[in-house]
């Protein structure tokens, strides 16, 4: 059991607990140790954990804007825990964010669209996520992601089999509970396929309304302001006639971007709520204003959508629907100042007092005049005598004058300044990166997809060729990258992030036209966060990072960079 504050794998601190509705999968927010950086970490749990790590470990070759990028995953040393690391997720769980109100058509069209296109690539690849579902969606203003993909099947025991990744109901259950959180959205009732009980903490979503044949209540019954260009793509692919989630995207094409959805914020969903602030009591003014005959409520601005008669939301009363609201019911509520007061206020009394201006005109002009003597009297004792000017242009200097007396060397004119303060060492900075190696012209692996190592960006990598032995195929003695720094610096630490484990990597101090040569200055085998460590700090203006042996990777080995770092 672990708790907020404990470090998994010696190096992933947890420093908050997240929701997870799976029994066997906890879920914090944590931060790398090594990389000070925020990340997610999965505890999986239960005699399914090892298949499930697995999977994760398969899954982690799908990358794309909508899914968390995996950096690490393994078991604990120490615990014996089976640990899965991911890059941040950031925004509020479908499930929870429709408590405060439901999307808008145009939100749930690009929302099924984007997960659409998302599992698509994923199944070009065999992997398939299997337990789709609310609770694995989360939204952050424009932004979406999808967890689980993959690992959360096998947990709860739905995956497909390992020798059947390509099946057909893989793909169909995916499409249909793709279409399912449209419906969801739009209803907040659940359409798709249900998880185990047993594997659940907490209770599924409520399900849809049934028609007498066996399937969701139409949508166009539902939310009548809906047109049938996403009810009719989100009914054929609930009923089964769409097998693939890239079906689905097709006909749900064109969708508008995220962005130009209203971000997801029209009905007011937790974090994607406007950012207004609501209005405040009006300043004071200085008057007991009159009591105010009573009005009729008004809704309060972010409201919780309208509850039914038995005092429920709309989406748990099964005879009614909540509808999305206009912008206009969200928008602040401005008070104005008080009403003017119809007695005039009364008039001040006139007081008497002793008029102090003759009085204290005198003084004051007097403390000017004694001021401005005194002032005149330090310049003059400041101000320094004349010097006389020789012919040269140049004042004598005074040799009497105490900031040159006593000095060495200062009759002669020879002063020694003193030495000025060591900079400290620049840290190093990547500046480029540049393909090498006899694997560089072979099929798929491109010179110009250099760069993307090095871009800060995980969702974009460079990688080798793939080849059926971790030895080149017998064809080439290695590959690699040539970075060069910014300026040269002192290096002690390389740092690799990629998505593959196994295989072996050198760094060496040496060029391009000899990449296995020069100086070995670290080696190691590729993790999802590999990190070699110089035996010593070396100035380098530049360094080989060069693979000798592939790790393995579906249908063959291959490795992919994503990051690459120095410090």
């Amino acid at each position: 059991m672990f708790i907020v504050g404990d470090v998994i794998a010696a190096r992933y601190r947890l420093d908050g607990s997240l929701d997870s509705d799976l029994l066997n999968a906890s879920t914090f927010a944590g931060r790398d140790l090594a990389l000070d950086r925020p990340v997610r970490v999965t505890i999986l749990t239960g005699q399914r954990a090892p298949a499930a790590l697995a999977a994760a470990q398969r899954a982690a070759k799908v990358t794309g804007p909508h899914l968390p990028q995996t950096l690490d995953a393994g078991v604990d040393e120490v615990s014996g825990a089976h640990y899965l690391i991911t890059t941040a997720v950031r925004g509020q769980r479908l499930d929870q964010a429709l408590g405060s109100g439901l999307l808008t058509p145009a939100q749930a069209r690009a929302v099924v669209g984007e997960v659409a296109t998302t599992l698509a690539a994923a199944a070009e690849q065999g992997i398939h996520h299997g337990t789709l579902r609310p609770a694995c969606l989360y939204l952050d203003g424009a932004a979406l992601q999808v967890t689980g993909l993959g690992y959360e099947a096998e947990l709860v025991g739905t995956a497909a089999p390992e020798a059947d990744l390509e099946s057909e109901a893989a793909s169909a259950r995916d499409t249909a509970d793709t279409a399912a959180l449209g419906y969801f959205a739009l209803t907040g009732r659940w359409a798709g396929n249900t998880l185990p009980p047993a594997a659940l903490r907490q209770a599924p979503p409520l399900p849809a309304s049934l028609t007498t044949g066996g399937h969701p209540q139409s949508l166009e019954t539902l939310v009548p302001h809906l047109n049938g260009s996403l009810a009719t793509p989100i009914a054929a692919a609930l009923s089964g006639q769409m097998g693939t989630p890239q079906d689905l995207a097709d006909a749900l094409e064109p969708w508008e971007p995220l962005a130009g959805t209203g971000a997801l914020s029209v009905v007011g969903l937790g974090s994607f709520a406007p950012r207004w602030n609501p209005p405040g009591p009006p300043a004071a003014s200085g008057r007991i204003g009159r009591p105010s005959p009573p009005a009729a409520p008004s809704p309060t601005p972010g409201e919780a959508a309208p509850r039914s008669e038995a005092g429920e939301p709309p989406w748990q009363n099964p005879n009614q629907v909540h509808q999305a609201r206009p912008v206009s019911q969200f928008a602040p509520v401005r008070v104005g100042p008080p009403a003017p007061q119809a007695a005039s206020a009364p008039r001040p009394r006139r007081r008497l007092g002793i008029r102090t201006t003759p009085i204290v005109l005198p003084l004051v002009l007097a403390a000017v005049a004694l001021g401005a003597w005194w002032a005149h009297g330090v310049l003059q004792r400041e101000l320094p005598e004349p010097t006389e000017i020789t012919s040269t242009g140049s004042p004598e200097p005074d040799s009497t004058d105490p900031a040159t007396a006593g000095e060495p060397g200062a009759e002669d004119g020879d002063l020694t300044p003193s030495p000025e303060p060591t900079p400290a060492t620049a840290p190093p900075v990547i500046a480029s990166a540049v393909q090498i190696g006899p694997a560089m012209d072979c099929s798929g692996q491109q010179p110009e997809q250099a760069p993307l190592a090095i871009d800060g960006d995980p969702t974009t990598y460079w990688h080798t060729c793939r080849y059926q032995s971790p030895n080149f195929g017998g064809l080439a003695l290695g590959a690699g990258l040539v970075i060069n720094l910014r300026e040269p610096a002192t290096v002690s630490t390389v740092i690799l992030q990629t998505n593959s484990t196994g295989g072996h990597v050198q760094i060496r101090q040496t060029t391009a036209e000899d990449p296995g040569g020069g100086l070995l200055l670290a080696e190691g085998r590729f993790a999802f966060t590999t990190v070699l460590e110089l035996a010593e700090p070396t100035e380098l203006d530049s360094l080989v990072v060069w693979i000798t042996e592939l790790p393995p990777a579906d249908d063959g080995f291959l490795v992919q960079l994503a990051g690459i770092a120095v410090e």
